[in-house]
């Protein structure tokens, strides 16, 4: 039985959208989910893995990185509590994951397979009907954030890595002042650069009166 501590969690996230308790406790049981905590840095799935089920995240968050045969490694993105994850390989033909997702400081994850999602929900035909919608519908917002992200590392210049991500983090949060998810080290991952030059160019761009910032608190400032 789902506990009353993270329904509220489930019912607020994309997958379960529209769906009450009572069919989020029936899905629950029909597609044999369970929930499981991860300690700090505990890998969660890595490259090669196969990957059978969708993981919800209740408590805590999750980076997802990929390196290269050198070691060298970049973020490709953070996700916290409320946001899904394992969908892309969990739905495709070869369910082989081509990166590593890892807890932050550890995590709660709602688990679920995804064996039993096209099998009829006995006498539920609607609700089967919903949930699949709901995945599809996340799926979709997944593409356009991975499009978002690609617009950033592909700008050819530093400055202008920082600009398009700091652009998207403002309308995104629809202000001009707002927090990012990542530390400094973190968005240098992201943005696929080195953290002196990042932490260089962002300096110059506060005394030049584009920014301002403190730590993980960014500004846009009108020239």
């Amino acid at each position: 039985m789902l506990s009353d501590k993270y329904l509220d969690v489930i019912k607020k996230s994309s997958l379960f959208a529209g769906i009450g308790s009572n069919d989020i406790e029936f899905i629950y049981n029909t597609l044999k989910c369970k929930i499981k905590s991860y300690k700090s840095e505990e890998t969660i799935y890595s490259y090669g893995d196969t990957v059978t089920a969708v993981y919800l995240i209740l408590e805590g968050d999750i980076f997802f990185i990929r390196e290269d045969i050198w070691g060298n490694s970049d973020i490709l993105t953070k996700i916290e509590k409320g946001q899904s994850f394992g969908m892309v390989y969990a739905f495709s033909s070869q369910k082989k994951s081509d990166m590593k997702a890892v807890t932050s400081k550890g995590c709660t994850l709602l688990i679920i397979p995804t064996d039993n999602i096209y099998k009829p929900f006995s006498e539920k035909h609607a609700l089967q009907e919903r949930l699949i919608k709901n995945v599809i519908k996340t799926l979709c917002d997944k593409s356009i954030f991975l499009t978002e992200k690609l617009t950033h590392i592909s700008q050819r210049k530093l400055r202008d890595k920082i600009i398009a991500y700091l652009s998207y983090e403002s309308i995104r949060n629809n202000s001009s002042s707002f927090y990012i998810p990542y530390s400094r080290q973190q968005l240098a991952e992201y943005l696929c650069v080195d953290r002196s030059a990042l932490s260089n160019e962002l300096s110059k761009m506060q005394n030049e009166g584009i920014i301002l910032f403190y730590k993980n608190k960014f500004t846009l400032l009108s020239t």
